[in-house]
């Protein structure tokens, strides 16, 4: 608890807690990062689970992939930082701990699907278009992941107590 006071009293923190655009400044970046992140995961998802739109390819979703780990990257320091200003709440609140769990199923999961779909560069996986049952079953808890990680993060403002260390 003592390393999370000291996070709490940083002037970084205060910043973000006490000054009128500390906050919403972070807030921005970390729905900025959100939209590139879960925009090619959920259209990733959805072609997958849904088989739909048929001409979008999964190898057209290599470069989009990449720009997802720029947002991750974008949503990760931004988050940081957002976490800092209220650490000794944020690590009590069952909301928050609910985020940082769906985010990491869902990384692993996408991670899953992905090489599921393109396989290893030492072991490529055939590109048949066709999708198997366990890759749609994937692509669905993918975007049941991302939507709550969504909806615990936005939850989190109505459920944190402040805990002052």
């Amino acid at each position: 608890m003592k390393f999370l006071g000291w996070l709490y009293d940083l002037s970084l923190s205060a910043w973000i807690r006490e000054s009128d655009w500390g906050h919403p400044i972070m807030l921005c970046f970390h729905a900025i990062g959100m939209a590139m992140v879960v925009g090619v995961v959920t259209t990733l998802a959805i072609r997958v689970a849904l088989d739909w739109p048929k001409g979008l390819t999964v190898e057209s979703f290599t470069g989009l992939l990449r720009l997802a780990r720029w947002g991750f990257l974008i949503n990760l320091a931004s988050g940081v930082v957002l976490f800092v200003a209220n650490a000794p709440s944020l690590t009590l609140n069952f909301t928050f701990q609910l985020k940082i769990v769906l985010i990491i199923a869902g990384g692993i999961a996408v991670w899953a699907l992905w090489r599921m779909l393109i396989g290893t560069p030492e072991k490529p996986a055939p590109q048949t278009g066709v999708f198997t049952p366990q890759a749609k079953l994937l692509s669905w808890l993918i975007l049941l992941f991302w939507l709550g990680a969504i909806v615990s993060g936005r939850y989190i403002a109505y459920t944190l107590q402040k805990v002052f260390v």
